[in-house]
């Protein structure tokens, strides 16, 4: 059966896109899983818009990650955008600015 869950409980779909996003995912990564399982678009928009903001959560990657360099590998493996990865470095102080 290929129709979507458009009455998928809420909480189901909440409950996945936080694992998503704790385990390091971006938002586009959080959208593409939550679409993969079949789970109704305007849910997974406002799964998406229930998460801290992405540049942060890319941020919090950076700053645990062994170095600089295997954050942002990272972040580019989980789903994060060029735009947010670079918004990330800024928020974690890497970008060399005072």
């Amino acid at each position: 059966e290929t129709q979507r869950r458009s009455e998928e409980p809420s909480h189901v779909s909440h409950v996945r896109q936080l694992t998503l996003a704790e385990r390091g995912y971006g938002n586009e990564a959080v959208r593409y899983e939550l679409e993969r399982e079949g789970v109704a678009p305007d849910v997974i928009e406002a799964a998406v818009e229930a998460l801290a903001p992405e540049a942060e959560r890319a941020a919090a990657v950076l700053v645990a990650a062994r170095s600089p360099e295997a954050g942002l590998r990272r972040l580019g493996a989980k789903g994060f955008s060029p735009e947010t990865i670079e918004a990330a470095v800024a928020v974690a102080g890497l970008d060399g600015e005072p």
